[in-house]
Formats: C-alpha cells, structure tokens, sequence
C-alpha cells in the first residue's frame, strides 16, 4: 500500500539553520524509493525552486514547488503568535500566484524576524482564480488547525479546517506522527503525536476532505540527526530545542507507513493520487532555454554599429590606438558578426544606456574577467584595455556556440554603487540577487564558520552557567578566543564533536544575503516577478531575489554584475584632488575628467620600482596581500606587463611548481635555451612566457594555429572556462572529444610525439589562468600604484577617506605615515566627516568619523554646523542625538559619551580644551 506514497511536507538547505538537505541528493532518492513524486516546502521562501525543478526533469519524478509559510492573525502585530501552512503549486499559474505571495509575506511592512502574511492576505489569494491551483496543506504541530485543537478545542479547530476548505478547493488534511509525547517537550501540551492524527482525520472525515500522511523532513539520513541536533543547540542555545521524537529524515515509504494508523494511511493513499491526478507542472523558461534581453531601441544591432563605430573615430582622432585603422575594422566586423548571429546586440545597447549614466554622474568603473578581450566593450567604454594591444582574444569573451549572454563583470565606485542599483531598478527593473551564508568547514584546516557558530554557542554556555562576567572570563582562560579546530571539541564535549564533524560535512546555510555585485534585469518578454520571489535582507533593508545566482541565471534573464569598489572610488578621489591642484594637468595629459584613467604612462619606472619592494599592506589594489607582496619581489617587476603577470602567477590556488619554473627561466637566461616545444606553432605562442603555459588564450592560439576546428575549439574554450559545480564530469566528456580530433591535428602538423604535445593543453586546463582578467586588474593596480607614487599627498587623503571609522584605518594611517604624509588630529571647527587635505601643511587631517564614538550621522551634522566658538555653540546648534552628552555638561561641566570622545581626539583644541592630562 505504500507505492503512492511521496513527501509532501521537505525541507532543504534553504530553510537556513533549520535542515541539512541537498535538494538534488533529495530527488535521487525519492527515485531510489521509487516515490513517484516529491515536494518542497522550506520555510518562507521558494529558493531552491529551480534545483527541485531540475532534479526532477533529471530522475523523471513530477516535482512540487512550495513552501511552509508562516500565518499570523495580522501582520501589524509585532508579537502575533507564528502558525506553519503547508501550500504546493499544482501549476505554473499556481506557482506564479505562491511566488507572489512569498515575496509578499517579505515586503517590509509584513516582515518582522520572519516573512509571514495574514488571513487577510489567504482571503485575497483564494478569489484569485489561480488559487484552484494551489495546495494547502494544514501543517505540522505548529499549524493553526493544531494548535486551536490544542489551546481551543476541536471546535475551533474544525471551524479554521472549514474556512480553508471554504477558500481553496484543494485543501489537505494533514497528518504527522513522530512518536512525539508533547506533555514533556519544551512548550508541553496533553497532546501526542497520536492524538492529534485521530482528531485530525476526524475533522477530515467531517468536513470531507482528503487526508494526507507526511514526514516532517529536516536532513537526508537518520544518521544525521546528530548533525541536526547540533545546529538546532547552536542556534538555540540547549539540548531543549533539538527536534523531540524520533528521526526527521527523508524516510522511505515504509517508515513514514510504520508510524500510522493503517486506516488513516489508507485514506492517505487517495490523497496522495489526488495531488498526483492535479499535478501538470511546467517551467517553460527551464525546459527551453532562451535569453530575455530588455528592449531599448527598435534595431539594436543598427544602434550598437553606430556607436561602435563611432568610438572607433573617436579613438583613432585621439591617438588611442596602437595599430592601423584596418586591423581595427577587421576584428570590430569580426566581433559584430558574432554578436549578430546570437542576437546579442541587445544586450550590448543596453550597456551603452548604463556607461551613459555612468559617464553622466562622473562614476569611475573598470571591467574585470573576459569582457577586456572585446573590442566592442573597449570601443563602447564599457573597459578600458585595448584587447588588440595586450592580445585578447573575443572569444575567450563571446564564442558562436553560447547560447548564454556573456558576462560584463564591473566595477564600480562603491560610494556610487546604491544610487546605481536605483537606476538599474528603475530602467530595467532590476532586483539585486540573493545569496546564502554557509554554516560549514574549511576541508583544508577544518576551520570555518561551523566553527566560529560554535564558540558562540559555547561562550554563551559558560555565560549561562557562571553570569556575564564571570562566565566571559571562564571561557578566555579556557580557550582563549575559541575552540581552535573541530578535532579539539572532542576534548570539550564529545557529543558536541560528534555533532559538529557531522555538520561540517554538509555545507549547509546559515543565513541569507545580498550578492556583493549581482543585479538579475527583466526581459522584453519576460519579467523577474513571472518566476523568481524576493525576500527581505531586514541586516540591510534590501530586496533581492530568493533565488541564488547559478539558479536564477537559468531562466534566460539578464544577470549583471556591477560591484562596489573601494579602490576605484579611492583612485577617482584622488583625480579630483590633483584637478583641484595646481598642476600643469593638460602637460601631463589629464583630461578634467576624475574618472579616466587612460592619462597614466604605461611602465613607469619609479611605479615599478615601488611595486617591486613588494611591502604587505600598501594599500595597492592586488598588491596589499602577502602572496602577491611576495610575488612582487620574487618577479622583480620592472614593467604594467609584469603587474599583468602577477595576477596570473600569484594568485590563491595557482600551481607553484608552475610559478617556480617561470620565475627560473625569467631570471636565468641559460635555463632558457633548453625550452623544447613539440611544434614551431606551441614555441610563437609559449615564448613571451618562457615555455609556461600560463594563460588560458594561449592554448586557444595554439589549437587555432595548429588547424583545429571551430567546434573542437570551442569545446577546448568550455574546459578552460569552466570550474564550477560539476566541472570535472562534465569536462571528461569534453576532452575525449577535443582528444578524438588531436591526434589528426597533430598528424597533419607533423607533431610525433602526440602525449607531450597533450601535456601543454592540459598545463592551460589545470592551471591556465585567464589573460583577459590578468590584465584589467594587473593594469589597475599599477595605475593605483602610479597615482600614490607620483601624488602621494592626494592619494593618501583619497585612501583614507574611504576607509574612515572603519576596521582597517589604523593600518592604512601607518602606511600614510611611513609614506611621509603627517596626519592631523581632528579639529571640530576644520573637520569634515572624513579624511581632508591640507596642502599649505602637506598633510591630511583626520575626520569627526574617525573618532570612536562619533556615527556617521553625527559626523556629519557636527561637520556641517561648523565652526563653533564653544562646546556651549556645539551643545546648543546640534542634535541631542549629534552630540551625547550634552546635558550632562550643562548640567554640571563634565565631559561624557560623544562629548568626551571629542575631547580626548583633540578635537576640541581650537576650543581651548584640551585631552585630559594635557
């Protein structure tokens, strides 16, 4: 009897701190039970959707789509009691209407600690005519059906059955039993597991509705319950709130049938052929895939050919081009073919529309990853490399087998990025992109934030047990800033490592965010809300999607990535203070133009020579960390094409072997003149980088000049490119195709010794690294370094000015100082809320925001109410909020609070009041 059987109340991973469950583990075994079906109802939000769905079309089980939702009497009431409502999208119209209604429950006037809706809000959703394409389920322990049963009786309990049979024509009765003696659970009742299955199918039996037969599942296996129980104690704080009962897994058919009344199991089945006989689920977007691109003119590729070649003019009347005109034209008609052919024009005039906005409002940017290999981006000013001038190829960028939009990785101006995304809202709908927080290990030192959530856990036990002070100063002499490695738990607790082991290994979330640079844009014929939920970020205030980046990219959407960037808004500062300075800006071939960077000399010597030092913390882009610093020295710099180097050959993760051979060869000329290469073809290419394969364009030439075809070629570009989830399966097909066609390759080239050639390709495949993004940010960090060599003063202020009040001030207010620069105290009547320059003093002075103590809001009130003849002026011309403090001094002369802050930075001095003791 337990063939039909399938879950219909899951939870997965995206129920943050609150299940353990890989959605695609989880579709596998449903089939592995040979459950005909499966459903997902995390709590408040549809994020894994797309993976259910997926996973689904994969193992050929019709999938449920839905969530467990949580009901409250009204949504104005902060303290309302929480109720769980089961709903599952029997269509994609029923999808659709669940998808609005979860991002409703998000909307910041619904939302407190949770996303939750009211009856109201049900009341609205049944006269919805998609509402007969939706499931209700009526939950577990802590539904509203239940819980009247519990606390009102069955009376009431029936009435709320009654009213959702009233408003959704498919409602379910449901039924859990996990042997649960709720007289002693935390919040204990008279009520068991039984019990409350009895008076449930009652009430089905009354009112006439089907009954349906669940499993609360939380983790995959039985065997990590303990895994659970951890996290639930971690989250919590005690034993107490791990899950009662027995085991919440993914249970076969047989162990959810074993804890029921065979009566209430057979009216099950017929709930469970119900759903199946409603089920006609279809994702259109999913089961064919096209790209969605806004809209914005009537011939895009007419509008993106005008203004490619437009630059192009522009570019060769100024000098900017390095070789003839035609070589130009050839590869621009080139790339525009290619764009043609994938109907891709549209994407690329709507990034004209965005670097017109930038450009507008004076917003530095510069690209990252492969769009520098795209003369069109170059032309269009998306990036700022010439790609012919540094050998880039398009299509590393944008090949003719995608049938994915290309990725236009940007950086730009942190200080710019929010006014940016409102823009981006505005013109093309744009809802920033969601993401989750891991509770995991670190595999390589079995570290990582499971760990940190567990000394958290831990410090609070001791605080517990022995008070705040006394159970803080416990916990330090004991483990001083925590528990170091998960192994040492098992020296503290061994329960707790029991547990915690378990729990490293499943990489679960722990909670949900903003992407730092993803924007998901609406379609021509397909907008965001059709398919993807928001959610609310409360930390942040911010909307964004409830589907992560790699699930939502899948519907054919636009996906932008436009990142804030410290350094970038540090460089454009720095431009605006030597424009306001007195230089000879048109001698140094700068244009009045904060944002462009194009000015800068190329292989500056005393940039090089700076970078070569190779100090730690500098407060260069990509050159501040200790790897690169090493690096610096190591390849002794002496040149931009070396910064490009860098990136390639000392970033985290790269083959030091590799490295090592490199930096070998380089610097000693006889270890190069051994190089063999296999064929003339791998030596033009190999030779700039001394027989190393480094980059991933470089094997990409070799193939091309070697005559491989454009389809074997292409294959090549997937392997190199990709290294995300999967890769390694999917890439082993991809080379034993590449490998079919090598051996003619190199018989045609006269290349004997096929397996030595094949080692070169699988240098690019290992450890190749892309030239593209080598050289936007080796170029950028050179440029940055330039500015804070030849402009020390200007750069300084910059610097620190976007690091005032923040963590990493103090590092960077050592290096200004080893720098030469002199730092000012602040003072209350100069002082902005930041860093200023003071050129007559050939130093910075230091911001109200750098003093402890002093927010950003009161920064600036203070700064701008300036000056003040005494703290009297201060007190009387500024908020209460501004400036704490204030009525303690008027009442009886003393400094506290923001006051005393004030005063002991120095603040005050040209008040005459000095820090005490001075």
């Amino acid at each position: 009897m337990g063939e039909k059987f399938f879950h219909t109340h899951v939870h997965s991973k995206f129920s943050a701190q609150d299940a353990l469950t890989d959605i695609a583990k989880m579709v596998a075994r449903a089939k592995a039970y040979k459950q005909p079906a499966v459903a997902l109802t995390d709590h408040g939000n549809m994020a894994g959707t797309i993976q259910l769905y997926e996973a689904g079309q994969k193992q050929g089980l019709q999938v449920f789509p839905g969530l467990e939702g949580y009901l409250v009497d009204s949504t104005q009431d902060t303290k309302a009691q929480r109720y769980h409502i089961g709903l599952l999208s029997l269509t994609l119209r029923g999808y659709q209407a669940l998808s609005e209604l979860s991002s409703l429950s998000h909307r910041r006037e619904n939302f407190h600690r949770f996303p939750r809706f009211d009856l109201s809000h049900l009341a609205q959703l049944s006269e919805d005519p998609r509402s007969e394409d939706i499931a209700v389920l009526t939950g577990c322990y802590f539904g509203f059906v239940q819980q009247s049963l519990i606390h009102q009786g069955y009376n009431q309990a029936k009435s709320v059955v009654e009213m959702y049979a009233r408003w959704f024509p498919n409602t379910f009765v449901e039924i859990q039993n996990h042997n649960i003696d709720h007289t002693k659970t935390k919040e204990p009742s008279g009520w068991t597991d039984e019990d409350i299955c009895d008076a449930m199918v009652t009430i089905a039996d009354e009112v006439g509705l089907p009954v349906i037969a669940t499993q609360d599942s939380h983790y995959l296996d039985s065997k990590d319950k303990d895994a659970h129980a951890m996290m639930k104690r971690m989250v919590y704080g005690g034993a107490e709130d791990e899950f009662p009962g027995d085991s919440f897994h993914f249970a076969s058919s047989e162990w959810v049938q074993e804890h029921h009344d065979p009566g209430h199991w057979k009216k099950a089945q017929e709930a469970y052929q119900l759903l199946l006989d409603l089920h006609d689920l279809e994702f259109p977007p999913l089961d064919q895939y096209k790209t969605h691109i806004p809209k914005t003119v009537k011939a895009p590729i007419r509008t993106l050919r005008k203004a490619v070649y437009a630059g192009l003019k522009e570019f060769h009347r100024a000098g900017k081009l390095k070789y003839v005109l035609s070589r130009y034209e050839k590869r621009l008609e080139h790339e525009l073919d290619i764009i043609e052919k994938l109907k891709m024009s549209g994407y690329f005039v709507k990034w004209i529309q965005m670097i017109e906005w930038l450009d507008e409002n004076n917003v530095a940017r510069e690209a990252r990853g492969s769009s520098n290999g795209s003369l069109v981006c170059y032309l269009l000013k998306i990036t700022s490399q010439d790609p012919l001038q540094w050998g880039l190829l398009f299509e590393r960028f944008l090949s003719e087998d995608r049938i994915k939009p290309p990725d236009i990785d940007m950086d730009i101006e942190d200080r710019w990025r929010d006014e940016f995304v409102n823009y981006m809202h505005k013109v093309f709908g744009a809802v920033q992109i969601g993401t989750f927080a891991e509770l995991g290990a670190r595999e390589n030192d079995d570290k990582g934030s499971v760990l940190v959530t567990y000394n958290a856990y831990l410090r609070r036990r001791y605080i517990e047990e022995y008070g705040k002070e006394e159970g803080a100063k416990k916990f330090a002499y004991q483990f001083g800033r925590g528990v170091e490695t998960i192994a040492a738990v098992r020296q503290v607790d061994r329960r707790d490592y029991i547990g915690l082991r378990r729990l490293s290994r499943h990489k679960v979330y722990k909670s949900y965010g903003v992407h730092p640079a993803g924007l998901l844009l609406n379609g021509s014929d397909l907008k965001i809300s059709d398919y993807v939920p928001t959610m609310l970020v409360a930390s942040s205030k911010k909307t964004v999607t409830q589907f992560i980046g790699d699930d939502v990219e899948k519907l054919g959407l636009l996906k932008d990535d436009a990142l804030g960037q410290r350094t970038l808004t540090a460089m454009a500062r720095t431009q605006e203070l030597i424009l306001e300075g007195d230089y000879d800006h048109e001698a140094m071939g700068m244009s009045q133009d904060p944002h462009d960077f194009s000015w800068i000399p190329l292989d500056d010597s005393k940039t090089c020579r700076f970078l070569r030092q190779g100090r730690e913390k500098n407060g260069i882009f990509q050159f501040e960390g200790w790897a690169m610093a090493k690096g610096a020295r190591q390849l002794g710099i002496r040149n931009t094409n070396d910064c490009v180097l860098a990136q390639a050959l000392f970033r985290p993760g790269v083959n030091q072997d590799m490295t090592n051979l490199f930096i070998e060869r380089r610097k000693h000329p006889e270890a190069r003149r051994d190089i063999e290469y296999p064929h003339p073809a791998f030596e033009e290419v190999l030779k700039p980088t001394f027989g190393v394969p480094l980059y991933q364009e470089q094997g990409i030439e070799i193939l091309r000049k070697l005559g491989m075809d454009i389809e074997g070629i292409n294959i090549f570009f997937k392997v190199v490119k990709d290294s995300g989830k999967g890769a390694t399966e999917r890439n082993a097909e991809r080379l034993a195709e590449v490998k079919k066609q090598w051996a003619a390759v190199c018989k045609n080239n006269g290349i004997e010794d096929v397996a030595w050639a094949w080692s070169f390709l699988e240098g690019f495949m290992q450890y190749g690294f892309n030239k593209a993004h080598s050289v936007g940010y080796g170029v950028r960090a050179y440029r940055a370094a330039f500015l804070k060599v030849h402009f020390t003063l200007e750069f300084t202020a910059a610097n620190l000015e976007t690091v005032a009040g923040k963590p990493s001030e103090a590092q960077h207010m050592k290096e200004a100082r080893h720098m030469g620069i002199s730092l000012l105290q602040p003072d209350i009547n100069i002082s902005g809320p930041v860093w200023t320059l003071d050129r007559q003093k050939n130093a910075v002075r230091k911001g109200l925001l750098s003093i402890p103590g002093i927010g950003e809001m009161a920064a600036r009130e203070i700064s701008e109410n300036a000056p003040y003849d005494s703290v009297e002026d201060i007190i009387e011309r500024n908020s209460g909020h501004a400036v704490k403090g204030g009525k303690q001094y008027l009442k009886d002369g003393s400094f506290t609070s923001g006051l005393l802050a004030l005063r002991e930075a120095g603040a005050l001095s040209s008040l005459g009041i000095y820090r005490q003791g001075h």
